[in-house]
């Protein structure tokens, strides 16, 4: 495990010395297949992860919803500082709303990423009133490769 997890170790570490810990986070996505390369041992892996970084006094965490809610939740356990969740799987057809936010609220999440449907809307308000996020004007996106 310690070879699989050096790079973000020694990337975080370095980052955190030239700025500090409380002005470094890092963002994971566990168990994410990315270019046909899948992960393996996703809770082992993450935890030992986890587990490094925390000796670095990060200012957060983020984790994408890469990976199953009770691997998630294990990793939310092994990680004792602030969590940021993006409670739905990226670039995937459905956007974080207000009820995922309150689920992983109410798991110990300290704050929520809503993404690409909210930058759509200056209007912070909108959670806060229950209303629905305008869907994402996909033509204005930026995206790799164009």
């Amino acid at each position: 495990m310690t070879n699989r997890i050096r790079f973000a170790v020694e990337a975080a570490s370095a980052t955190a010395e030239a700025v500090g810990g409380a002005r470094t986070g890092i963002r994971l996505s566990p168990g994410a297949t990315f270019w046909g390369v899948a992960e393996t041992d996703v809770p082992e892996l993450y935890s030992a992860l986890l587990a490094e970084l925390a000796r670095l006094d990060l200012a957060y965490v983020r984790l994408e919803a890469t990976a199953g809610e009770d691997v998630l939740i294990g990793l939310r356990r092994a990680w004792p500082g602030t969590l940021i969740m993006n409670p739905v799987p990226p670039m995937g057809p459905k956007q974080t709303g207000r009820a995922e936010a309150d689920h992983w609220l109410g798991l110990g999440a300290e704050l929520i990423s809503f993404g690409r449907g909210f930058l759509a809307n200056p209007r912070p308000g909108r959670a806060a009133a229950h209303r629905p996020a305008d869907r994402s004007r996909r033509r204005g996106d930026v995206l790799p490769g164009r």
